[in-house]
C-alpha cells in the first residue's frame, strides 16, 4: 500500500492565476528566492514567504513574511 501523501494547489490571484500542480515533498518552502522548492516570481511575494508541511492528513502553515493571505485572512502574523 503506498501511503505517499502529495500537496496539491492552486494560485488563485496574480501573474500565475490559475496554475495548479502538486508536489510530493513532506516540507515546501514557497516564496520568489531561487532557493524555494516552488519558486513565484511575483512582485510582493518575499524569497522565503511560505512554509507548508504535511503531517500527517493535516497541514501547517507557517507565514516567513509579513502580508500572507490566505482566504482572505490578510491577518497571518510573519512567524
Amino acid at each position: 500500500m503506498d501511503d505517499a501523501v502529495s500537496l496539491r494547489f492552486e494560485v488563485r490571484s496574480g501573474h500565475y492565476c490559475g496554475l495548479t500542480g502538486k508536489t510530493d515533498l513532506q516540507k515546501c518552502l514557497i516564496g520568489s528566492g531561487f532557493d524555494a522548492d516552488l519558486v513565484f516570481v511575483e512582485q510582493g511575494l518575499a524569497p522565503h514567504h511560505l512554509r507548508v508541511t504535511l503531517l500527517g492528513k493535516s497541514i501547517e502553515l507557517e507565514a516567513l513574511a509579513p502580508g500572507l493571505s490566505i482566504e482572505g485572512n490578510r491577518n497571518i502574523a510573519a512567524g
